[in-house]
């Protein structure tokens, strides 16, 4: 019996599993890049939408992050599945902030957006910057397997970046070739959702741009205005955290806000305890021990916090909360933005919340004990997490 050592190889297709196929829409491509740009301490990522109605159409991503040098991209950005983030980069130097990224696959997301992309990057501190292009299908093509693929790198590059250093991706030849309102407002919502719309994050923004006024409107009304939320019949938010008892905590707000309507709006408000009024202070607490969770569940996942706003759509109570005229745009935004998302250090876990998730099963609970559940059509809500704590216990998958 003859025994002989044989390679495991991987085809130059690959590439197309792990970024076109791997990657569920288009908006998550995108979170992928701002993710790149969180872990680089970047404040600001801005996201161009340049001539979509041209044959020349591109989708710009740059931010003013640490950037990369030669080194980097040639040792990291090139490298499939490095672990350079888990072993070398897990905080941030300035911001202190924990690696979102971490399975070194993210930046073939934009394989699913468009078939080209220039990469330009300086790091912070050295004086000129580097490029690189990349045409996906013709580099697929030129080599059958990946470990034979090749790109070229320009490197000694000045005046690309005003401030010295960050990262600037251009998509060429996009996927999309009809951008209508539904799918731009869409995306552009989604992009805004990547961040926490429930708390400020002062030291990261992300600013959407187009170069048609009108594209740009679409855009703007995307953007999650938080007075609405700040309207809300009904708002409950909680803190699940450890304790020296060893069991958790459970500390609970709940508000209901009603409405001082006219005795002739002929509209009914269901009262909590026959009392229309803020059953709770401002910033107080309810604190119960849970009979449930004990420090040890919460080991792995840490503390857990959210909260939620509860809308009534019934027309009138919308017409005296918000104003008049504003009836559609308030239901489209309940309707755009209802369910229960997740995040972790206020950056976005996909697909948690979606239109079509309902991971609380909200809607069976509504369902099975109609009266009392709300259901998931006219909540807003968010569960929040902490990266480094919950890391172990609760893993993100990269398929979407």
């Amino acid at each position: 019996m003859n025994s002989e050592r044989f390679p495991i190889k991987a085809t130059s297709h690959i590439i197309n599993l792990l970024g076109d196929e791997l990657i569920g829409s288009d908006s998550l491509a995108i979170f992928e890049l701002v993710k790149n740009s969180y872990d680089a301490d970047a404040t600001k990522v801005t996201i161009y939408f340049m001539d979509l109605d041209s044959s020349k159409r591109k989708i710009v991503i740059e931010d003013n992050g640490n950037g990369m040098n030669l080194d980097v991209i040639q040792n990291v950005w090139l490298t499939i599945g490095t672990d350079y983030k888990k072993k070398k980069a897990k905080i941030s130097p300035i911001f202190k902030r924990s690696s979102l990224g971490n399975k070194g696959v993210g930046r073939l997301a934009v394989h699913r957006l468009a078939d080209e992309i220039i990469l330009e990057s300086q790091a912070t501190g050295d004086l000129f910057a580097s490029r690189l292009q990349i045409n996906w299908k013709e580099l697929i093509q030129s080599e059958e397997y990946i470990e034979d693929l090749s790109v070229v790198v320009n490197d000694g590059i000045s005046d690309l970046f005003k401030s010295g250093h960050g990262t600037r991706i251009t998509l060429t030849g996009l996927k999309t070739k009809k951008w209508t309102k539904s799918i731009l407002k869409d995306l552009a919502q989604k992009i805004e959702n990547i961040k926490n719309p429930f708390k400020a994050l002062d030291s990261f923004d992300i600013e959407i741009i187009c170069n048609d006024e009108e594209k740009q409107k679409w855009i703007d009304e995307a953007k999650t205005p938080l007075w609405v939320l700040k309207k809300s019949l009904y708002t409950f938010q909680f803190v699940i955290e450890p304790s020296n008892s060893g069991k958790a905590i459970f500390k609970w707000e709940y508000k209901f806000n009603p409405l001082n309507l006219p005795a002739t709006a002929n509209v009914t408000v269901r009262e909590s305890n026959g009392e229309q009024e803020l059953l709770l202070k401002p910033d107080s607490f309810n604190d119960r021990t849970h009979n449930i969770l004990s420090n040890e569940d919460l080991a792995d996942i840490g503390p857990i916090s959210g909260i939620f706003h509860v809308f009534n759509q019934n027309g009138k109570i919308i017409d005296y909360t918000f104003g008049a005229g504003k009836r559609v745009a308030i239901k489209s935004f309940i309707k755009d933005n209802c369910g229960v998302k997740i995040f972790r250090d206020d950056i976005r876990v996909y697909n948690y919340g979606e239109p079509s998730d309902d991971w609380l099963g909200l809607e069976l609970a509504k369902v099975q004990r109609a009266g009392d559940h709300f259901s998931k059509k006219v909540t807003i809500g968010a569960i929040f997490l902490d990266l480094l704590k919950s890391e172990s216990g609760l893993k993100e998958k990269t398929n979407r």
